[in-house]
């Protein structure tokens, strides 16, 4: 399970340029081991929300259907098992690339802001 997560992971990412045969081949046999042994939850089995909508959208519909809900059976067994209520977890693509713009926005300021330091470091030197 994990072995197949981490390449549909790789591929969701757009580091493996898979082909669709692959993919759905790939799903397939995830979705079989997930529904044939019940989910090993490791961070990339369970803990994945998108990596875990990828592989239902590239999965059969009956596959998909039958992965989703043993997760979500596993996941919650955990959760009691733990004596935790977890917080639902909700698919926010907004904040994602909010955040993605704020940290490049603010790494472009730092550099520029180096930039700037660095050119009046020069320029007084030249003038002593």
């Amino acid at each position: 399970q994990e072995m197949t997560a981490v390449m549909m992971e790789t591929a969701r990412k757009g580091m493996w340029k898979a082909s669709p045969e692959q993919l759905a081949d790939i799903a397939k046999l995830h979705t079989e081991l997930v529904n044939k042994y019940k989910p090993a939850c490791t961070g990339f089995v369970c803990d994945n929300q998108k990596l875990r909508d990828f592989i239902a959208d590239k999965a059969e519909a009956q596959a998909a259907k039958d992965y989703k809900a043993n997760i979500e059976k596993t996941r919650e067994a955990l959760t009691e098992k733990d004596g935790m209520v977890m917080k639902k977890e909700e698919l926010s693509q907004n904040s994602d690339e909010t955040i993605t713009r704020v940290s490049n926005i603010v790494v472009g300021i730092v550099v520029l802001g180096a930039i700037i330091v660095i050119v009046a470091l020069v320029r007084r030197r030249r003038k002593q």
